[in-house]
């Protein structure tokens, strides 16, 4: 039950993770967007209090003795969907997609499966600002601090340090074109990156390939450059968004492992950043120890190994914008091709 406002004094609450899809005796049931939008006008909700979690895994979609989920399934995907459009529409919400990709086939139900492939592109792509993206590190121990053979590793520790730096670039304030620190900018390039900056650029065809050599290629760099066009899910991405390609025989869109190698990255080159930026984080050094990634799809005009003709082109923006969905510090975008 929502209190009136009239009758009582807005009061912000710490810690709240409000579930907008339910399940109990009598039933599943999905909170109306009306309902949480009275929380945040209460301000019992926003950005610093709590989160509002939308699960299409949740278990009201499994069988339970005495309950079919199967008979709920499809109205519960477009109640949560609706709120989903709801709140990132009409109130503007800072949204993100956990996108969980498990490497056991048999960790995530086919049936969970299917209901993400047919709400991903209409859903959780469109209704959200940033993806982050998560194999099995739920289900591995808690590093353990110091262990070196570890700590190269994914881990929980990663996921939760990677979802405190998105929402921690979401808070800062614009970037104004020519402004810097000695001006009072705290979003600015001098702060991000240093003032004569160095970056090495990545040319393997897979992330962990680089693991052995990270503590080595970090030092005396601001950034790592993320050459996406040279990944081996790059040459991926464009057989499966071919339209020559047969449908039967296209593999999982190799979408994620694009933003997931580029966490990695990230992750991998923390432990041994030597010169790190310094943007302000309402206090926090959440960013205080990373090395900035510099994202990047070059093109063949570009001296660059993506397509530049007019399909090509059109991808290339395609994955430009899933390097703005991962946060990424410093997006390159070529000014001809």
């Amino acid at each position: 039950e929502i209190p009136n406002t009239d009758q009582v004094q807005p009061k912000v609450v710490a810690g709240i993770s409000l579930s907008a899809l339910g399940l109990d005796a009598e039933g599943p049931f999905v909170l109306d967007a009306s309902l949480i939008r009275d929380l945040i006008r209460q301000k019992t909700l926003s950005l610093k209090s709590g989160v509002i979690v939308l699960d299409f895994n949740h278990a009201a979609f499994r069988d339970q003795e005495g309950y079919n989920a199967k008979e709920f399934e499809v109205d519960l995907i477009r109640a949560l969907s609706s709120v989903a459009m709801q709140l990132y529409e009409d109130e503007g919400l800072l949204s993100v997609y956990v996108n969980v990709q498990l490497d056991d086939e048999e960790g995530m139900s086919e049936e969970a499966k299917e209901r993400k492939n047919v709400i991903e592109k209409d859903v959780l792509i469109p209704f959200t600002d940033y993806e982050l993206c998560i194999k099995n590190e739920g289900l591995m121990p808690p590093a353990t601090e110091g262990d070196e053979t570890e700590s190269s590793l994914p881990s929980w520790n990663d996921i939760e340090w990677e979802l405190q730096r998105m929402i921690a670039r979401a808070l800062l304030p614009p970037p104004i074109v020519g402004e810097s620190a000695t001006s009072g900018g705290a979003n600015s390039a001098d702060l991000l990156m240093g003032m004569n900056t160095f970056f090495l650029s990545l040319s393997f065809p897979k992330v962990e390939d680089a693991a052995p050599y990270v503590e080595e290629m970090c030092k005396d760099v601001d950034s790592m450059e993320y050459r996406v066009d040279l990944l081996a899910s790059a040459r991926e991405y464009l057989e499966h968004n071919s339209e020559t390609c047969d449908e039967e025989d296209k593999k999982p869109d190799p979408r994620f492992d694009i933003l997931y190698q580029q966490q990695r990255l990230r992750t991998l080159c923390r432990p041994h950043a030597q010169r790190a930026p310094a943007l302000p984080f309402a206090g926090s050094d959440i960013i205080d120890n990373a090395l900035p990634i510099v994202y990047t799809v070059r093109t063949a005009h570009q001296a660059g190994t993506w397509p530049d003709d007019e399909a090509g082109i059109r991808q290339m923006f395609d994955l430009l914008e899933l390097g703005l969905r991962s946060a990424v510090e410093v997006l390159d975008v070529e000014s001809a091709w």
